[in-house]
């Protein structure tokens, strides 16, 4: 019970209290210095500890090995395992180094995380859009051409991921006649001027008459069909937005809190040293972690526009001139907008950012060391001046 309650506080950031009820088990200790990115010093304790669990072993190691960015010794370990999760987990350590053909066949896992068949995920996915889709047996769609016939493509996940593969639609729309995106009614106004959509259904009650499909993707399984590599990438400007920048700066310091918070959030005071710049900064932080811009770090001059929906925040970004922020959405919205951005990573970041593809304007600022933010904030801090 002490092992699975230690577990159950990690997989929930609360790394502190992880620490008191720390078991007297050689694994566990293990996992603490891997979650907290002591992964060498973890690798070592993985292989001198006992191994009565071989998939919860293998799956230790290999995530110490990915977080080195020893890619194909990761995958050995993750593939003695067969499970949703290290499938999963297999399918991001061959994004991150390169392999994407492979890369995104093994990403559909996916969806066998969410512990529902495919189709029952995609047909929960539509549940209360408005206008009303009709579910006839459609099939999944693989690429093909489609002249005269409607496709449906359906957001999936965070709305980051969202804005990462928003530049896939237009490559979708050029083989065939109407493409539908349905996504959640925040993303409504700011969808509405993305290049390759006919049409943004959203999630409002209104009586409207259904919307008739002949096939339907999920949006991130565009990747797969159209084979995107890091050679044929599409540029991300896909929004019909006209930059108009200025001096300002603005500024995000926390991710969601249910994704990884520990590895995507600092506190708007650590960011102090940019106040000594004599800048000027925006703050586009929205969330709980929003109430901290009321008291900014002295000296600090930050500004809180009202930020309602998406289409708000792309309208702030493209009147600034830099964009700084941790893994968010909002950094992912910039790079859509080609707004410079100078991007905060954890030591051990998402695999999204293991190559510099995505986003040509995207400037990275890692840690190097576990828990050490205060090197790339300094870094950030001489840049500006």
């Amino acid at each position: 019970m002490q092992l699975r309650y230690f577990y159950d506080l990690l997989s929930r950031g609360l790394i502190a209290r992880a620490r008191e009820v720390l078991p007297d088990d050689p694994e566990a200790r293990a996992h603490l210095l891997e979650f907290t990115g002591h992964s060498q010093a973890a690798e070592r304790l993985y292989r001198s500890a006992p191994r009565p669990d071989q998939a919860s072993w293998n799956n230790g190691l290999a995530r110490c090995l990915q977080h080195q960015g020893r890619w194909q010794e990761s995958l050995e370990h993750y593939r003695k395992v067969d499970n949703p999760w290290s499938r999963l987990a297999q399918a991001e350590v061959l994004l991150a180094s390169g392999r994407w053909t492979e890369g995104w066949q093994a990403y559909e896992a996916r969806f066998e995380v969410q512990g529902l068949p495919r189709q029952q995920y995609f047909e929960r996915c539509l549940q209360d859009y408005s206008p009303p889709f009709i579910f006839q047996g459609q099939p999944e769609w693989q690429g093909q051409e489609y002249h005269g016939e409607t496709l449906l493509v359906w957001k999936e996940q965070g709305d980051g991921d969202c804005f990462q593969f928003l530049r896939l639609l237009k490559l979708a729309r050029q083989r065939g006649g109407r493409l539908v995106f349905a996504a959640p009614c925040q993303l409504q106004r700011l969808l509405q001027r993305t290049e390759g959509i006919d049409l943004v259904s959203q999630k409002l009650p209104a009586e409207l008459p259904p919307i008739e499909f002949h096939h339907h993707i999920p949006l991130l399984s565009l990747a797969r069909v159209l084979d995107i590599t890091p050679e044929n990438l599409p540029s991300p400007e896909c929004l019909k937005y006209t930059r108009d920048p200025g001096k300002k700066i603005g500024l995000v310091w926390a991710g969601q809190r249910i994704s990884q918070p520990e590895r995507r959030s600092i506190a708007l005071a650590a960011l102090a040293p940019l106040a000594q710049t004599g800048r000027q900064f925006v703050s586009l932080q929205k969330g709980p972690d929003a109430v901290q811009a009321h008291w900014p770090p002295p000296g600090m001059h930050l500004e809180t526009p009202e930020i309602n929906d998406w289409a708000d925040t792309a309208a702030i970004l493209n009147q600034l001139e830099l964009l700084i922020s941790v893994d968010t959405g909002v950094a992912h919205l910039a790079g859509v907008l080609s707004c410079p951005t100078w991007l905060l990573l954890h030591q051990h970041s998402d695999w999204r950012w293991q190559m510099p593809v995505w986003y040509p304007r995207h400037r990275f600022y890692r840690q190097p060391e576990p828990d050490d933010w205060a090197t790339p904030i300094r870094a950030i801090q001489e840049a500006l001046c």
